[in-house]
C-alpha cells in the first residue's frame, strides 16, 4: 500500500510514502493540470488522507472562494483517479501522532517550525520544508491508521471491505 498525505492550500503540499519506504514530496502544484499530473503518477494501490479544512470567517471573499475551489479540485482529482481518501481534521491527525496543541498567542511561524521539526524527526533523511511538513505528518498518519486496518483484516480474516475504524 502507498500512503498519500495532502495539506490543501497554496502553501500546502503532497507527500507519497511508497510501500518500499521511498518518498516523493512536493509543494502543492499551482495549477489543476499540475495537481492532476502529480496525482496521476500515484500507483493504483494508493490511499490518501486529505486535511479537512475550511475558510475562516476573516478570509476575504475572493480568497475563501479560491481556497474552496482548490480544495474541491483535490477531491475531484483523487476521485477521477480512483484514489480512496479520508478527510481528517488537523486535531485528529495531530492527536494520533501525539503532537501538542498550538499554544494561545503562539505565532504561526513558530507553530509551523514545530511541525517541521516533528516531521524531520520522523523522516530524518528527507529534506522537509514548511510547505511540505504538514503533508509529511498527514502521510505518516495515513500510514499509521491504514496499517492498523490492514492488520485487523489479517487478524480477523475479513474479506472484502474493512469495517470503519471506531
Amino acid at each position: 500500500m502507498n500512503y498519500l498525505g495532502i495539506d490543501p492550500g497554496a502553501s500546502g503540499g503532497l507527500v507519497l510514502i511508497f510501500e518500499d519506504g521511498s518518498i516523493e514530496a512536493d509543494p502543492m502544484p499551482d495549477s489543476l493540470n499540475g495537481l492532476a499530473d502529480w496525482i496521476s503518477d500515484c500507483p493504483s494501490n494508493t490511499i490518501a488522507v486529505v486535511e479537512k479544512v475550511h475558510a475562516l470567517p476573516n478570509n476575504a471573499t475572493r480568497a475563501a472562494f479560491k481556497f474552496g475551489y482548490n480544495v474541491g479540485s483535490i477531491h475531484m482529482v483523487l476521485t477521477c483517479f480512483s484514489i480512496p481518501y479520508l478527510l481528517v481534521t488537523p486535531r485528529k491527525w495531530m492527536d494520533e501522532l501525539g503532537l501538542r496543541k498550538k499554544e494561545k498567542g503562539e505565532k504561526t511561524s513558530s507553530w509551523k517550525g514545530y511541525l517541521q521539526e516533528v516531521a524531520e524527526s520522523l523522516f530524518p533523511s528527507i529534506h522537509i520544508t514548511r510547505k511540505t511538513a504538514d503533508a509529511f505528518l498527514i502521510a505518516a498518519y495515513c500510514r499509521r491508521i491504514y496499517s492498523e486496518i490492514e492488520q485487523r483484516i489479517k487478524e480477523e480474516n475479513l474479506n472484502g471491505r474493512p469495517r470503519q475504524p471506531s
